[in-house]
């Protein structure tokens, strides 16, 4: 009669671990699904068109979502282009600063739904005006002396505001998704194909971001 208590003790014990072990295991699945779907974001068809007076940057912003479950809700995307070839202070990350010319895209449309397993592409221009444009003289843009009419090194930096969603699981927090593209070249149109369409391009003409999530709130 004196091992009753103590074999009842062990079963307590272990049917406590047991509801541990489940509590943390249903706590770690939340976790995961209420994670970010991981987004690859690229920067592919990059062409460029000069004149004497302008210059207009196209280039297509793809986003791919590779997870099988997961949608993405974009509720703002904003793409800063950037000259590495005219400045003195570039930092080592490639995000824009004071010392490097920058023209900012808001880019469209948004809000933007992307499924699971998918990829969807923004495509985009900068336009780059001469000294004598009001946009310029005013200060609110960059003009195309300050991009020394050399396109050969450009960083795209993108900034976008986006939830997740998983089956059975609420939207998640609004995250901030920062992405640099270093080092870009931007073909003059004149030897770009024009066969050459934005959706089929390979993996080898993609220019591939850096990027790391932030949760707001």
């Amino acid at each position: 009669m004196a091992r009753r208590p103590v074999r009842n003790s062990r079963c307590y014990t272990l049917s406590a671990l047991a509801a541990i072990l489940a509590v943390s295991a249903a706590v770690s699945v939340i976790l995961v699904e209420m994670s970010p779907a991981p987004i690859l974001l690229s920067i592919t068809n990059t062409t460029q068109k000069s004149h004497s007076t302008f210059a207009e940057l196209t280039f297509t912003l793809a986003a791919i979502n590779s997870s099988p479950r997961a949608r993405v809700l974009y509720r703002s995307i904003y793409v800063v282009v950037c000259s590495n070839n005219n400045t003195t202070n570039t930092s080592s990350s490639g995000a824009p600063d004071a010392g490097r010319p920058c023209i900012g895209i808001d880019m469209a449309p948004v809000p933007l739904h992307q499924n699971p397993s998918s990829t969807e592409r923004i495509h985009a221009a900068a336009k780059l005006e001469g000294a004598d444009s009001p946009w310029v003289s005013l200060g609110i843009m960059p003009s195309l002396n300050d991009f020394g009419g050399n396109f050969n090194d450009v960083s795209v930096n993108v900034s976008a505001l986006a939830r997740f969603k998983r089956p059975g699981i609420p939207w998640t927090s609004l995250y901030n998704i920062n992405a640099s593209c270093n080092h870009i070249r931007f073909i003059s149109q004149a030897n770009h194909s024009s066969a050459v369409v934005a959706d089929e391009l390979s993996d080898s003409d993609a220019h591939y971001c850096e990027h790391y999530y932030r949760r707001l709130g």
